[in-house]
């Protein structure tokens, strides 16, 4: 039986222990709470394959990426491009979640004007939180997907690792120099 408990901070917690399995999630309305142990005890029940559960009916990428963030220490830089991916197709469903969504949100960037390099780096941390949320979390999702939709960048944009094509000239290079140098006098009097 679950139980739902009302936080201090006027969020739920749901907690499952069935059949030796304890699970536990906070959410913001109670109703997202019953639904979710609903969902968490019928994957019990069911005895979920691998030591993973089925998600939740209602949950999203965006959850995920919350959950992520917040439970996960992570630069800011992570979080900023999780929440940018979440943006664009964190209304997907969990369950819904394939490589044709995470092709969506590249072609996305593609049409900022983005290149390859700019685009593999969040797609990395994408993956990456999807291993977390099946390694800690133990919600069957394959983070494979991503690889996927990296391979298909890659293979379609050769060009991705062109080396530069120029270097910068003497006074680009002293106006760099005189940049930082102020930067750093800047830090240090401010110390």
């Amino acid at each position: 039986m679950a139980t739902i408990n009302k936080l201090p901070s006027g969020k739920y917690r749901a907690q499952v222990r069935r059949q030796g399995v304890y699970r536990a999630q906070i959410f913001s309305r109670k109703i997202d709470a019953q639904a979710w142990a609903v969902e968490i005890e019928r994957a019990i029940e069911s005895g979920s394959s691998r030591g993973v559960m089925r998600p939740a009916a209602g949950m999203t990428l965006s959850d995920v990426v919350d959950a992520y963030t917040s439970q996960a220490r992570l630069p800011k830089a992570a979080v900023l491009s999780l929440q940018q991916i979440a943006r664009v197709i964190g209304h997907v469903g969990v369950r819904q979640l394939n490589t044709l969504h995470i092709q969506d949100w590249i072609r996305e960037r593609q049409g900022m004007g983005l290149q390859t390099a700019s685009i593999l780096r969040p797609l990395g941390r994408l993956s990456t939180m999807l291993q977390w949320t099946r390694d800690v979390k133990s919600i069957d999702i394959n983070p494979d997907i991503v690889l996927e939709a990296r391979r298909r960048l890659v293979r379609h944009n050769p060009g991705h690792n062109r080396q530069r094509d120029r270097i910068p000239t003497g006074e680009e290079l002293e106006r760099l120099r005189a940049f930082f140098d102020h930067e750093w006098s800047c830090q240090r009097n401010a110390a």
